[in-house]
């Protein structure tokens, strides 16, 4: 072979190596490609489970953050609705003070019309109310009479004037029906004790009816038994 067909071979191989390695690039490279694609789509995969698992402790922070704050005010509502009982002593105190000052201060009876009774409640028995209910009876009656002097003492007028007629807090027709209820109660309370009487009326004259029955029964008795001894003792009346 001459000289010139030795370099066209060798132009031709290494043209042929050539097309081979960039057959053998291009196939790397669409390898390279559908890996760096399958990579993308793992990668775009993985972002949106992520945001969704974002998206799902957002909303669990949320529902726990409302029911830890729902919670919290159960808890608040509980207590204040709970009573609290406090003993402030130096509050207390000062309100005792506070007391003590505006009761000093001499105020005119007729600014304050109260009256402070001197002698002391005293019931042997606390549980026995009807005693207790006397004894403050006896105690606003006993304060009553001190005002009334009080009043009369400086001339003023302690009772109200005959055509003084105070504003119902109920209006007219309420009353009218409440007065009509307490007439029919009082009807009612009355025709069920006439009823009783006359039952009783009843059984008392059958009672006396019976033993009128049985004194005349024995009075006959007797006036036979009488008839017959006379019979017998023959006594005879002259004419």
């Amino acid at each position: 072979m001459t000289e010139q067909e030795l370099l066209l071979l060798g132009h031709s191989q290494a043209d042929s190596q050539g097309e081979g390695s960039q057959s053998e690039g291009s196939e790397g490279d669409s390898e390279s490609g559908s890996e760096s694609g399958s990579e993308v789509e793992e990668e775009e995969d993985q972002s949106v489970i992520d945001s969704e698992e974002e998206d799902d402790e957002e909303i669990e922070g949320i529902e726990y953050e409302k029911m830890h704050v729902d919670s919290d005010n159960e808890d608040l509502g509980a207590m204040v609705k709970r009573k609290v009982v406090k003993n402030n002593t130096k509050a207390l105190q000062k309100l005792l003070d506070l007391m003590k000052e505006k009761s000093s201060l001499q105020l005119d009876f007729f600014e304050t019309q109260t009256i402070q009774s001197t002698s002391a409640t005293q019931v042997p028995d606390v549980n026995d109310d009807i005693g207790l209910e006397v004894e403050l009876y006896k105690q606003a009656l006993q304060g009553a009479k001190e005002a009334y002097q009080t009043f009369q003492k400086s001339s003023k007028e302690f009772f109200r004037p005959n055509d003084y007629f105070a504003e119902m807090i109920k209006s007219d027709a309420h009353m009218e029906k409440i007065r009509l209820k307490l007439i029919s109660e009082m009807e009612n309370i009355k025709a069920s004790e006439d009823s009783k009487k006359k039952r009783d009326l009843k059984k008392f004259g059958k009672a006396i009816q019976v033993e009128k029955k049985l004194e005349r029964e024995k009075e006959s008795k007797r006036v036979k038994e009488g008839v017959k001894e006379l019979r017998k003792s023959e006594v005879f009346f002259p004419c």
